[in-house]
Formats: C-alpha cells, sequence, structure tokens
C-alpha cells in the first residue's frame, strides 16, 4: 500500500513549461516518487500540433491515475511501471526518470518550480499550484 509523502507525492493543479522553438503550457497533474516525476497532461496551449496530438491519448488519464494510486495493492515499482506505459509512449515526454536528468532542481517562494532538463532536450519548468505543494516536493526530495 502507498503512503502519501513518504511513496509519492500527487498534486492536482500543476503547470509545465517546455522552453524550445515550439513553447508550450501544459496544465495538468503530477505524480512523483523518488526516482520519477510523471505530469499528466489535461490541457496544452502552444504549439497546436504539441496540443492536439500530445494530450488526446486517453479518455480520462487523470482518473486512471487516481485509480493508481488508491489501489490498495499497488507498491512504488508497480505505480511507476503504470506511469510509464500510460505515458511513456507518446510524442512529447511525459515521464521523467530522476537518475536520468542532466538538471534536477527543486526551488520555493512565490517563483518556486521544479526545472529539470534530460539529456538533449530543452529545459522544463513545473510549477506546483497546489497550496504548500512546492514546499512538500523539495522536503520529499530532500528526503530520498
Amino acid at each position: 500500500m502507498l503512503t502519501v509523502g513518504r511513496d509519492y507525492l500527487f498534486f492536482e493543479k500543476v503547470d509545465c513549461t517546455k522552453q524550445s522553438l515550439t513553447a508550450t503550457m501544459t496544465r495538468g497533474a503530477a505524480v512523483m516518487t523518488p526516482s520519477l516525476i510523471a505530469m499528466i497532461p489535461e490541457q496544452s496551449f502552444g504549439s497546436v500540433l504539441v496540443a492536439t496530438i500530445s494530450t488526446r491519448y486517453g479518455s480520462e488519464p487523470l482518473s486512471a491515475v487516481k485509480a493508481m494510486l488508491a489501489d490498495p495493492a499497488m507498491d512504488v515499482p508497480a505505480l511507476e511501471a503504470g506511469l510509464r506505459a500510460m505515458f511513456g509512449g507518446t510524442d512529447t515526454r511525459w515521464i521523467f526518470p530522476i537518475a536520468e536528468l542532466k538538471t534536477f532542481k527543486v526551488t520555493t517562494g512565490f517563483f518556486g518550480m521544479i526545472s529539470l532538463v534530460m539529456p538533449g532536450e530543452s529545459v522544463r519548468r513545473i510549477v506546483i499550484r497546489d497550496k504548500g505543494g512546492k514546499v512538500a516536493a523539495k522536503s520529499f526530495f530532500a528526503a530520498s
């Protein structure tokens, strides 16, 4: 059984920006484990191509993720495998294995965010809009 704050964090209000030639901003949710960050896209702004292709691969991805988190038989490896299966095969990257990140920084405060860069990719910034989320994420990853 998964424990919030120890095994994972879940945030329902998250913005993720990608800085590149096709700058986009995606609204959605995020699940974070000690070794993985998964963005659950719900609405995308920016490049029409990115918005129409990369966020329309499932009918209710947020509901599916919530069901996984509520499953009493779920553990961290199964959760990570499920997230990879759901979001790993899309045109846009939504899964960020922390061990593979070239840059990973969590900051708090008014302009706090998670900055991450996968090798060979543009910087992405994840802003947690849930109250207390930035501090919770910083503490979570500091303890990992």
